[in-house]
């Protein structure tokens, strides 16, 4: 019995180390989904941003409406971009501080600002003035921006440093206990030969001595 149990029992433990490196690299596999999407959030938001402001010198420059399509496309889908965004980095202290008192209020200001330009004549003092609010606006986005990108690119580097530690670690528990169910296999198959040939060795003796009429060995 022994001699399938111990290589059974080094299977067993094998396939549960086989089976956390796979749910180690799942789990590193989903957190580098989540990163790209928490990027590809910040930069529609930042694209989004840029076209405005372009747009608006746009119409500063030209007077015409038709140039400010962007600018309204970015009123109104900023918003539900960077709510996503924000339900995306719930789980990070860090960079949801970062949404909810920086990004949504630099937002809010910009387009506060943004929307007078629509009802003021494009070569007066004032319109000007917000052009030049929308770019201060534009240039905080970018350092915001950036720094959100650095720490997901950082964090994420953390985190797959981590999966591969502790995948490597659960790999070598895999060839471990395969190495050791072997081993201990072939001992316990060794083990039991030797018994099974001791046997045989005293069912002989004690059937020449009982030939010889002699008593039995135990």
């Amino acid at each position: 019995l022994i001699v399938i149990a111990v290589p059974l029992l080094a299977m067993i433990v094998a396939s549960v180390f086989f089976l956390l490196v796979a749910k180690v690299e799942d789990e590193a596999t989903v957190w580098v989904r989540h990163t790209l999407q928490v990027k590809e959030k910040i930069r529609h938001i930042g694209s989004l941003l840029s076209d405005s402001t372009a747009a608006e010198r746009g119409y500063l420059l030209t007077g015409e409406q038709r140039y400010l399509g962007p600018y309204r496309r970015a009123v109104n889908e900023c918003p539900a971009i960077i709510s996503d965004l924000g339900r995306l980095v719930a789980d990070n202290p860090r960079q949801a501080g970062r949404v909810h008192n920086e990004l949504r209020p630099l937002a809010a200001h910009y387009f506060d600002s943004a929307r007078r330009l629509e009802s003021l004549p494009p070569s007066s003092a004032e319109a000007k003035r917000i052009i030049g609010v929308t770019k201060e606006s534009m240039d905080q986005f970018r350092t915001l921006f950036a720094d959100m990108l650095q720490d997901e690119d950082r964090l994420l580097a953390k985190r797959q440093r981590w999966a591969d530690q502790v995948s490597r670690t659960l790999s070598a528990g895999v060839v471990a206990s395969v190495g050791t169910g072997l081993v201990l296999g072939l001992l316990a198959a060794f083990l039991f030969a030797r018994g099974i040939a001791r046997r045989i060795e005293r069912l002989v003796a004690n059937t020449d001595r009982l030939e010889q009429e002699q008593a039995l060995k135990t």
